[in-house]
């Protein structure tokens, strides 16, 4: 019995989506354009049983990391990647597969019994293909499938048809960076990185030279003031490049900001705040109140110009994103440069989904630490989780302890008497 339901378990994968929206969405060509397995295919097996399979093109990014959930290695360099899903007899379930020479490789899993398995596949012209099937620790077998239609962003014809397809929104999301292990320790030691960093460096000071800024009124630090530059910076969703010239906060740091990215994008990667820290020092001077605002301002408009970006390629008609992908694209593309050289902040960053609000919300705080004092980091960053935890915040996410517990971490080190000698009033 075991044997049967493993053969026609194993009688592998289709559908990517329910259904009912592959059914709706099956009226592409018949051409397979660029990429020959995409779409879905009607299956049948040696044992006589049917059924149907789905190919959706993906990322690399995305495909290698499907790849390691489901106990593969992949197919190497330069392979093409498709995720899916199948229906058979009484089974259904999920996969993954790479192109491996002129034919396809894979792995799959029963969504119900959690059985796992193998594939190998080669096509027969355009529209068919023959293959073996292995089920891991049982039976082995063939299966043929005839190619069906198409379906709404499998992406045969080499574009991604939303945005959530593309390997930059993952990357910039960190949808398959890596959990950490026992994070809380973890994110408690690179927040005391931060101070010995700024020790160390050679020639540190807590000066700072900011044109135009005054005690009071717009141009100032006052931070009870929210019609001032240095609340409008680290308060308001906007990026710092569109408030410059007028505010003086975000544009003392314009020429620094190029060259800290320019460190950045030259260092091997997986870089934590202090790596970046030690960087911003550099492309200051040594002025540490300007290199903590130097990185918030870089990684802030960094992470709202793909957020925005990202937010209106959702938004947008099937006609409008095809029109505007590649300006999108690029955008995205442009902005996780950088992004691809951090490491996550994140505990579980498929779960959390958000790789640079840490970042950024990092060293806002460290810029209200060096700007003003530690009594008022700590305060805003009760203030805003506070807020957020009463549903005071309107347009924001809601409360996250992850975000809060780093947020309090890192305003717990402006206090120590390294940072605090490097603030303007140390």
């Amino acid at each position: 019995m075991r044997r049967v339901r493993l053969v026609i378990l194993a009688a592998i994968l289709g559908l990517a989506t329910p259904a009912s929206a592959m059914a709706s969405s099956m009226l592409g060509p018949t051409s397979h354009g660029e990429r020959p397995w995409s779409g879905s295919w009607a299956t049948s097996y040696d044992s006589g049983a049917t059924g149907v399979i789905a190919f959706r093109w993906v990322g690399e990014s995305e495909g290698a990391a499907a790849f390691a959930k489901f106990g593969g290695s992949g197919c190497g360099q330069g392979s093409t990647f498709y995720r899916g899903g199948w229906t058979v007899g009484g089974g259904a379930g999920q996969h993954v597969a790479c192109t491996s020479g002129s034919g396809l490789a894979g792995r799959w899993r029963d969504t119900r019994t959690g059985d796992t398995g193998g594939f190998e596949l080669r096509l027969n012209g355009r529209k068919a293909w023959t293959g073996t099937f292995t089920v891991d620790g049982g039976s082995a077998g063939g299966w043929r499938g005839a190619f069906r239609s198409h379906f709404r962003s499998d992406g045969a014809d080499g574009e991604i048809t939303r945005i959530e397809d593309a390997e930059e929104f993952r990357l910039f999301l960190g949808l398959d960076d890596p959990a950490q292990v026992d994070w809380l320790s973890w994110i408690a030691d690179r927040c005391n990185d931060l101070p010995a960093v700024a020790a160390a460096f050679p020639e540190a000071t807590g000066e700072a030279e900011i044109p135009g800024e005054g005690l009071l009124g717009k141009h100032s630090a006052n931070l009870l003031y929210s019609g001032s530059d240095l609340f409008v910076l680290l308060a308001k969703s906007d990026p710092p490049n569109s408030l410059s010239p007028e505010n003086v906060f975000a544009t003392v740091t314009r020429r620094s900001e190029v060259r800290l990215k320019r460190q950045i994008l030259a260092s091997s990667g997986n870089l934590l705040p202090a790596d970046v820290l030690q960087m911003a020092l550099r492309a200051t001077g040594g002025s540490y109140p300007l290199a903590v605002l130097t990185a918030h301002n870089l990684l802030k408009n960094i992470t709202v110009v793909a957020r925005e970006t990202i937010s209106e390629a959702r938004r947008a008609t099937p006609k409008v994103f095809e029109r505007k992908r590649a300006s999108w694209l690029k955008t995205l593309q442009i902005q996780t440069r950088v992004v691809r050289k951090l490491h996550n902040l994140r505990a579980d960053p498929p779960k959390g989904r958000d790789k640079m609000g840490p970042w950024y919300h990092s060293f806002a705080v460290l810029t209200a630490g060096a700007l003003i004092d530690s009594a008022t980091a700590k305060t805003i960053v009760l203030a805003e989780h506070g807020s957020k935890l009463a549903k005071l915040f309107k347009g924001e996410g809601g409360f996250n302890r992850e975000k809060f517990l780093i947020d309090a971490c890192i305003a717990g080190v402006t206090s120590d008497p390294r940072l605090a000698a490097l603030s303007r009033y140390g």
